[in-house]
């Protein structure tokens, strides 16, 4: 076994929605730049595979239902 392998969290389910970063901007109706702050601030929620981001479509649409605001 490679000692540098990652284990991968496998708790996903079928249900499990992920959405491109462009997806999820469309959604939240917000420009690249801010979404990207929110992210690297850890206020949108992602995974990373390989070079590649996803966020989970129940992460964005509960977003807004949160007592946490992006403003």
């Amino acid at each position: 076994m490679n000692k540098n392998a990652v284990t991968l969290d496998c708790s996903f389910t079928e249900d499990d929605i992920f959405l491109t970063p462009v997806e999820a901007m469309k959604i939240l109706k917000i420009k690249r730049s801010t979404f990207y702050n929110y992210l690297h601030q850890g206020l949108i929620p992602s995974v990373k595979i390989g070079h590649q981001i996803r966020i989970r479509k129940e992460n964005v649409l509960n977003l807004g239902s949160s007592s946490a605001s992006l403003s």
